[in-house]
């Protein structure tokens, strides 16, 4: 019994460590910030999500793709928006597929 549970933690332990490795997929996007109060991401149709603190590394931005919603299995449109107080702008959208 005492061998079969050390077995099992070691398999968790491993399983965790692999899934500790694995890249997170990443959204990245140029914008001078100039008049820019806020940036929103959306997949497909579902409701475009505030992005609270994206990376940003001069002009460059980025967000982990999961902050923008749910990518399943198939071909999905992202789209990055750029908002202030007039409201918000489309960048040119993106097509992914996952496979």
């Amino acid at each position: 019994m005492r061998c079969w549970l050390l077995a099992v933690a070691l398999a968790l332990s491993l399983t965790a460590s692999a899934a500790a490795l694995a890249p997170v997929p990443v959204i990245s996007w140029t914008h001078d910030g100039l008049n820019v109060t806020s940036f929103k991401c959306q997949i497909d149709t579902e409701t475009a999500v505030t992005l609270e603190s994206p990376t940003q590394v001069g002009t460059e931005y980025s967000i982990a793709l999961s902050t923008c919603g749910t990518l399943t299995a198939g071909a999905h449109t992202i789209t990055v928006q750029a908002c202030n107080a007039s409201g918000c702008t489309n960048a040119v959208a993106l097509t992914v597929v996952k496979l």
